[in-house]
């Protein structure tokens, strides 16, 4: 989160934002932010998917992942970033995806990196 600079809100308002995540992105785009979940145990560790994002004037669409941080350094987000990445080539035949990360998080450039 330090990162992204916000924090989480109540529980009430996060509910709030992804009912407008659903109705924005989902049901005008077919695609969004997913669960990431550990397969062992189905346990939430946290999101990953595709979002647009305007650069410069231009929109452009951003995989966007964020782990839980008991989870760093296992390789999910890396297996999350790499599998959403493919199916924005593959599905949703995009030109291009793109990774917008603040350059100091060396580990998101590394993910980054690793998922092409």
């Amino acid at each position: 989160m330090r990162f992204m600079g916000t924090r989480p809100d109540s529980v009430e308002v996060e509910r709030e934002h992804i009912r407008k995540h659903i109705a924005n992105y989902y049901d005008r785009h077919g695609f969004g932010l997913w669960a990431v979940v550990l397969k062992e145990d189905d346990r939430l560790i946290g999101r990953c998917g595709l979002l647009y994002q305007q650069v410069q004037g231009t929109w452009e669409i951003e995989v966007s992942y964020l782990i839980d941080k008991p989870y760093w350094g296992k390789g999910s987000a890396t297996e999350a970033a790499r599998e959403t990445v493919e199916l924005g080539f593959g599905r949703h035949k995009f030109a291009r995806v793109i990774a917008l990360i603040n350059p100091e998080n060396i580990a998101s450039v590394r993910v980054a990196e690793k998922s092409g």
